[in-house]
């Protein structure tokens, strides 16, 4: 498994090259990014701020409670929610753009 700062490539604005081989993966990749941004931006809050922390901030999930003044705790669940979430919204998106394909 292999673990991807995605801090550190927005900052740079480049997608990691594992995402994107050749061309069409990485504008595949960069497509599917921009998918994750936007459907981060639609989490409720709470839900919003510990996501963003972790996988955009590169914090931890402790820091991450810690910072929005929450339990680790309830961190935690509302990652999982959020995830499950996120899932499901990313599901129906690709679903639509690609109808024929299931996700």
């Amino acid at each position: 498994m292999t673990l991807i700062s995605l801090k550190s490539c927005e900052d740079r604005g480049e997608l990691p090259a594992s995402l994107g081989e050749n061309p069409e993966d990485a504008a595949a990749a960069a497509e599917l990014y921009s998918l994750v941004r936007k459907a981060v931006a639609h989490l409720p809050h709470d839900e919003r701020q510990i996501v963003e922390r972790y996988y955009f901030g590169e914090k931890t999930i402790e820091s991450s409670a810690e910072e929005v003044g929450i339990e680790r705790t309830s961190a935690s669940r509302l990652h999982m929610k959020a995830i499950a979430t996120l899932g499901r919204t990313l599901r129906h998106v690709m679903k639509k753009t690609n109808p024929g394909k299931s996700a």
